[in-house]
């Protein structure tokens, strides 16, 4: 069967997304690998793959359960296989490769459409390179938002209620996709999301002459909004049922608790506040265990107690919900809107706004009058507000440039399409030929020159990316060698418990493609956010221990005293006097006896600790 020519163009358009997306793809891997960025991605993937109980598992903590659920299946499936990370790379490839697509059908003429496409290309090598390759869910959820919402903005106009609906199916799922992946991220982008629906529906009503509140209008953007809605409370709803049980109850209230206390307050000296710490019944030893994050082993740390330091931290800083003053956290704004915060991703951000300011300029083209200072103002609210709440990592400011870049994708998009009607570009095929498009005002000296300014300035930037990313990735290959040196050892003794110091841990990730089969790990953390949760009650169990008081089994501070089979993991260069005040404060006599050393070679040594009874001679 021969294709006609539309068809075959369209074929083309989407042929020549998927070798520039498999570009990526190929030298990016070739280059540097994959790593889960952070232990949170690690844990995440220990519990859906049954590496952390036994048994894949939906009850991963931070990603929905529906989402969830099905990842675990597959890890039921095909246990080897890293589900997790696949699920990461295809989400942020795929977005990728939508947004290439989209701008290949979105332009239509050729030297515009190669433009747009290398510049994207350029940009995802030269800025997003890092992302790509250190997988972060937070991160993952912006490439996702980011790909939905330049779908849903360059949706063909003049299209039927019904018709428009089904052309966004796609889009929905993206962002039901997104909302499971990291719920918080999906919240505080939605904004953009907000901002580039109201700027296509007034486009809508300049091309097809049509009052704002008219009913085709209202059912076409209700209807996409209704759905998505709906959508969402229905996973949501789903996750909300799954942990409705009294254990997971309990334990997502510690988990809001522990996210307040230690993202954004912190723990207060126990000096100075010794009173306020005995009133909520906990001693120097226990507040020490809160500070080094070892929580695990206090039998009265729970929800209440963070909630209650929450509350003292307040009021002894004097601060509410902000942490941060607004005349300091204005400062701090204008000076990383410098590009100090950000680097090169705000710099070039920039340049696209002043592009997108001169070409409206040019064409006199007004609309940039309000788009680009809406899109401004919804990017600085955001941006103040993580300055204000006095936390935001990169993985959080980089998903928000993200998102705000791909706003700016669209409104540029739209200047190199078509000079003198902004959006012509967004009608049908045929629509567009009777419409002349490209008069005498505009050349390609437009496009080509636009795309340039732009490859150049990603282009300079480009070496140093490349090398930051390959500093990092050999950092990460040095201590994979201790992590996997660790992971070693509990495998030879894999009839132990092996409890780890937090701070012993939070430097190591892990590749992707480790190797390792997702077999059941025997150690585990003595705190971190999945900390006395039910998954970690049941791990202990297999170990004669629990993780909360009053149970049958013994507290795992108790657990661990003459144990046969459960040892602690420090490293051999911290002082683990907390330990000794941890059990002189319950009253045990015991000491920390050194069984084992291993690692070294120009890395870090374990030692291996067994809690030992001092008899009354040793005494």
């Amino acid at each position: 069967m021969r294709l006609d020519g539309k068809r075959w163009a369209r074929w083309q358009e989407i042929l020549t997304a998927c070798i520039t997306t498999l570009f990526l793809v190929i030298l990016l891997t070739c280059l540097f690998g994959y790593h889960y960025e952070l232990n949170d991605d690690i844990m995440i993937k220990d519990l859906l793959s049954g590496s952390y109980t036994g048994t894949p598992s939906g009850y991963c903590i931070q990603i929905l359960y529906p989402l969830g659920v099905i990842v675990a299946f597959f890890y039921r499936m095909i246990r080897m296989l890293p589900w997790y990370g696949i699920l990461l790379l295809i989400a942020q490839y795929g977005s990728c490769f939508l947004i290439f697509e989209r701008t290949l059908k979105l332009v239509q003429r050729t030297v515009p459409k190669v433009s747009l496409l290398v510049t994207e290309a350029f940009l995802f090598l030269s800025l997003f390179s890092y992302a790509l390759v250190n997988l972060q869910y937070s991160m993952t959820c912006a490439f996702l938002m980011g790909a939905a919402l330049f779908l849903f903005v360059t949706t063909e106009v003049r299209l039927s209620v019904g018709e428009f609906l089904k052309h966004n199916i796609g889009t929905i799922l993206l962002l039901v996709l997104a909302f499971c992946l990291r719920t918080e991220m999906f919240l505080l982008l939605s904004p953009f999301l907000a901002f580039a629906g109201f700027a296509y529906w007034l486009h809508r009503d300049k091309v097809d002459k049509r009052t704002f509140w008219e009913k085709d209008n209202l059912c076409r953007y209700g209807g996409f909004l209704a759905i998505t809605a709906l959508s969402l409370l229905l996973v949501w709803g789903m996750d909300r049922i799954a942990y409705s049980g009294n254990p997971w109850r309990e334990f997502r209230q510690l988990f809001d608790a522990r996210t307040q206390l230690y993202d954004f307050y912190g723990i207060p000296e126990y000096e100075g506040n010794a009173e306020f710490y005995a009133g909520i019944g906990l001693d120097a030893s226990e507040q020490e265990l809160l500070e080094n994050y070892n929580y695990l082993l206090s039998p009265d740390v729970d929800a209440e107690v963070m909630n209650r330091i929450v509350a003292y931290d307040k009021q002894q800083l004097k601060i509410g919900y902000f942490k941060v003053p607004l005349k300091q956290a204005v400062t701090n704004y204008v000076y990383w809107g410098g590009g100090h915060r950000g680097g090169s991703i705000v710099l070039f951000l920039g340049i696209c706004y002043l592009l997108i300011a001169a070409l409206g300029i040019l064409d006199k083209q007004w609309g940039f009058l309000w788009k680009l200072p809406l899109l401004y103002g919804i990017r600085s609210v955001l941006w103040m507000y993580l300055i204000l709440r006095g936390r935001y990592p990169d993985r959080i400011t980089w998903g928000l440039l993200f998102v705000e870049f791909c706003c700016l994708l669209y409104l540029l998009a739209q200047h190199l399409e078509d000079r003198k009607q902004p959006i012509t570009q967004l009608l049908t095929r045929e629509d567009q030929q009777k419409l002349n498009l490209w008069n005498s005002r505009l050349d390609l000296g437009v496009s080509v020159g636009t795309a340039a300014i732009l490859c150049l300035v990603l282009f300079i930037h480009l070496p140093g990316s490349m090398t930051w990313v390959k500093e990092d990735k050999a950092y990460r290959r040095q201590t994979d060698t201790e992590w996997v040196q660790l992971q070693q050892y509990c495998a030879e003794h894999n009839s132990n418990l092996y409890l780890l110091d937090i701070y012993s841990t939070v430097k190591y990730s892990e590749p992707v493609w480790s190797g390792d089969g997702n077999r059941l790990k025997n150690y585990d953390y003595l705190g971190g956010w999945a900390s006395k949760s039910p998954a970690e009650e049941r791990k202990l169990a297999r170990y004669g221990m629990s993780a909360f008081p009053g149970k049958e089994l013994p507290q795992v501070a108790v657990g661990l005293v003459d144990s046969s089979h459960a040892y602690l993991i420090d490293y051999a260069s911290h002082d683990i006097s907390w330990l000794n005040a941890l059990y002189e404060s319950l009253e045990i006599p015991v000491q920390a006896v050194l069984t084992d050393q291993f690692g070294g070679e120009n890395g870090e040594v374990f030692n291996v600790y067994h809690i030992e009874t001092i008899s009354e001679n040793e005494e």
